[in-house]
């Protein structure tokens, strides 16, 4: 056997042996893989979606819960812009009075000179501070982080797909799950995030006015508060029938008030558990800075999203999706749902 037979042998031989999978990067490794699948204590009844499987399905599924607070954290990127801007590493800061009424009481100091009673309201009014002066910089930072408003609704969508499949005990496609529900929604999306924002806007606004005058409107005040609640109750709802179901806006918005009317309760215990999940994070935040912004760059986000998904979710699924399906699970109408 010559050189070139014993050359073309060994080509075949090797072409012949199976190649190594090459791996993904370690970055995007978790978003694009498959999983392992779907375990059967993943799959909960719609009997049982109780206290224990809350944290049992948690815990089982919480690796791809840190990937979600990612998602949420990082497709929401223009809020970091803004962090940047209000910083004040760009901006002009110069020492200068506070109050309002300095110039009143320079203005006669100048016209009269110094007397008690005008040095007396100097001292007052002539306390110092800092004032800002926004610079190009920063108001390109404000213009970015202004695509909050886009990139809220749209990750929204995305996010709650996938914590709806937790919910269900569905396998998980992280990537593929939060840019498919993006690309059939991202219209209503979109919308119903603009309207979200708007509406949350106008409830922090009323709270805080209220409170600033809670002498005169104590009674507006808790009234606000209560309205406030109410609407984090329909948010439970709006954003899971969005990437569940073809409806219209209004019919979003209008079941939403529904279900938030009709699981009154479990809302509330939900409304709970996210408070408890907060106010563990500000506290940790106050004793160990690192370990709250840790905490809350891994897993807060998604874990208030994960208590009011689990129980959201059945609700919807015994009222809007088992009528629907036969025993076998097929659809009545032959459809084959969204």
């Amino acid at each position: 056997m010559d050189y070139n037979d014993y050359k073309n042998d060994r080509e075949n031989t090797e072409n012949e042996q199976p190649k190594k999978k090459k791996r993904g990067s370690i970055f995007f490794r978790s978003y694009a893989s498959d999983g392992p699948g779907v375990r059967e204590n993943d799959v909960i009844r719609i009997d049982e979606y109780n206290v224990k499987n809350l944290f049992k399905l948690y815990f089982r599924r919480f690796r791809k819960l840190v990937n979600v607070n990612w998602l949420y954290i990082f497709g929401n990127f223009p809020i970091l812009f803004l962090l940047l801007a209000i910083s004040g590493n760009f901006s002009h800061i110069a020492p200068a009075p506070t109050s309002q009424y300095f110039p009143v009481v320079y203005g006669a100091m100048t016209a009269s000179g110094s007397t008690p009673s005008i040095a007396a309201l100097l001292g007052i009014h002539g306390v110092g501070g800092t004032v800002t002066a926004y610079t190009t910089v920063d108001y390109i930072l404000f213009g970015i982080s202004a695509l909050f408003v886009i990139t809220f609704g749209l990750v929204n969508c995305g996010c709650t797909n996938i914590l709806k499949n937790v919910v269900k005990g569905e396998q998980l496609f992280i990537w593929d799950d939060f840019i498919g529900a993006i690309k059939q929604n991202w219209k209503q999306g979109i919308a119903l995030g603009i309207f979200d924002l708007v509406v949350l806007a106008l409830c922090g606004y009323s709270i805080v006015s209220y409170w600033a005058n809670y002498t005169a409107y104590y009674v507006l005040f808790y009234c606000s508060i209560a309205m406030t609640a109410f609407y984090l109750f329909m948010r439970y709802y709006m954003y899971t029938m969005l990437v569940t179901f073809d409806i219209s806006f209004f019919k979003i918005i209008k079941n939403s008030f529904i279900f938030a009317v009709l699981s009154l309760g479990k809302n509330l215990l939900a409304l709970i558990g996210a408070i408890a999940v907060t106010g563990v994070m500000l506290a940790l935040f106050m004793l160990f800075m690192p370990l709250g912004i840790i905490i809350f760059l891994m897993f807060y986000v998604s874990t208030v999203s994960y208590i009011t998904m689990y129980a959201s979710y059945p609700k919807i699924k015994a009222l809007m999706i088992d009528p629907y399906y036969a025993a076998d699970g097929t659809p009545l109408d032959g459809g084959d749902g969204k």
